[in-house]
């Protein structure tokens, strides 16, 4: 069987197929991910040039399942298509080329089906971890010890949100860097307190912010598991882009250009959140919410 999983992100759009011999034999056909950048101007609208590359990248992605004999797909959105006046119109046209409705998730949702695809790394059941996903418009965060959630919650702290806000000019100015500082801790105060309750040894990111550190550092993948970061270089990288202007950033090696925009400000959500949670280590999964689409799934039998 062939399942296709389609992840309608507020910056990056995915696309995962799989052919399944059975419920626990699976290999990967496919696998894109197209920076589109609909959080570009904030979470309340899409911006009409980001609504035009995001049916583009739908169309492309409408293709590439064809190519691939039409397999069973879950197409699933999020942050911004919660939340963005316009996004009925999006919506519509991508359930029109696609032929098939898309799933519109609530934070809470998002953050399950994360937490369902980073527990697919076996490190990731031991010990307590503080899962992180920085999105374009959202951030979820899920508490899990020895592999069960303990908690789990969606702010609306996503880098394009953040940059909205916060980031009027470039490099950052230090008022717009402490206001950004005091904005995210005052929205995360009821993860300061379960922190308190449950201190994390590790600190595991999901996609964005974490992928680009660890290309930065030139890090190779662990095929099968988490990916650790050595906390120190995070710390050197983060002082060299937070410092840096857009010019700067471009030639950093092993920085997507689509994440140089974007990146100081997920760099300083990242820093206020290690310097609260303190954790032992850092690592980056490869999995997340599609994975996770695919492990409930196959718990539903459905697979």
């Amino acid at each position: 069987m062939d399942v296709a999983v389609i992840d309608l992100g507020s910056n990056t759009f995915h696309l995962l197929i799989t052919r399944w011999l059975d419920r626990t034999n699976s290999t990967i056909l496919y696998k894109e991910r197209i920076f589109v950048g609909l959080s570009e101007g904030g979470i309340k609208r899409i911006l009409p040039h980001k609504m035009s590359l995001g049916i583009e990248a739908i169309q492309h992605f409408n293709k590439m399942l064809h190519q691939y004999g039409s397999p069973i797909t879950r197409v699933m959105g999020t942050a911004i298509l919660r939340t963005a006046d316009n996004r009925d119109e999006f919506i519509n046209k991508a359930e029109e080329i696609l032929g098939q409705r898309l799933e519109i998730i609530d934070g809470q949702r998002e953050a399950e089906l994360i937490y369902e695809g980073i527990c697919l790394n076996p490190s990731a059941i031991n010990g307590t971890h503080l899962i992180m996903d920085i999105g374009g418009g959202s951030t979820e965060f899920i508490i899990t010890h020895e592999g069960k959630k303990v908690w789990s919650q969606s702010y609306e702290l996503g880098v394009g949100v953040l940059y909205a806000k916060f980031q009027k000019s470039d490099p950052i100015t230090d008022e717009d860097h402490q206001l950004l500082r005091t904005h995210i801790f005052e929205t995360c105060s009821e993860l300061w307190q379960i922190l308190d309750k449950h201190p994390c040894t590790y600190l595991t990111g999901a996609s964005g912010s974490f992928e680009v550190l660890q290309s930065i550092e030139n890090i190779p993948t662990v095929p099968t598991d988490l990916t650790l970061i050595p906390i120190s270089s995070f710390e050197s990288v983060y002082n060299k882009i937070i410092s840096s202007s857009l010019a700067e950033r471009l030639l950093i090696p092993g920085l997507p250009i689509e994440r140089t925009k974007l990146i100081v400000v997920g760099f300083i959500l990242m820093d206020e959140i290690i310097k609260r949670s303190k954790p032992k280590s850092l690592y980056v999964s490869q999995y997340a919410l599609k994975e996770g689409v695919l492990s409930e799934m196959v718990k539903s039998n459905i697979l």
